[in-house]
């Protein structure tokens, strides 16, 4: 795997600025034993690559101060851009490796969209963003991948 995709048990999934405080948690229980979800976590870089890839940085560095008319214009271009814009070249290539390694042991997978803010001690956002139940091909995966950055 590489640092794109990474293994819900491995020590760095334990990271929750990495991949989310939802995933560490998870991660944590796995490598302390207890029974839990298999699974792999595209971490927060993955999801700033393809920002990148898509021209969206500096706009959205500015979203915070940007007029609500603004605001709006730009989150509708970013999810279309999401949505239908080309994937970045390493994130592409780590979800179809993920997939290829993983997608048959998985049988029907799960894809759940978190964020870095989700579930922390002043704020709980669950059920907020995007889940994927029943995923079985490679197509649907990383069409799920694309809802659910969209979602955010």
């Amino acid at each position: 795997m590489t640092d794109l995709i990474i293994p819900l048990g491995s020590s760095q999934a334990c990271e929750p600025d990495v991949v989310v405080p939802k995933a560490a948690t998870l991660a944590i229980l796995a490598r302390a034993g207890l029974p839990g979800p298999e699974g792999v976590c595209l971490p927060a870089n993955a999801y700033r690559l393809q920002i990148a890839a898509l021209n969206f940085e500096e706009a959205l560095r500015g979203l915070p101060v940007a007029a609500p008319f603004e605001a709006r214009r730009l989150s509708v271009a970013v999810r279309l851009g999401l949505y239908e814009g080309p994937m970045a070249a390493p994130v592409l290539d780590a979800l179809h490796a993920a997939w290829r390694e993983n997608g048959a042991r998985w049988g029907l997978a799960a894809v759940r969209s978190s964020a870095l803010v989700e579930d922390r001690a002043s704020a709980n956002f669950a059920g907020q963003f995007q889940s994927f139940l029943g995923v079985g091909e490679e197509a649907e995966f990383l069409t799920a991948v694309r809802a659910c950055w969209a979602a955010l």
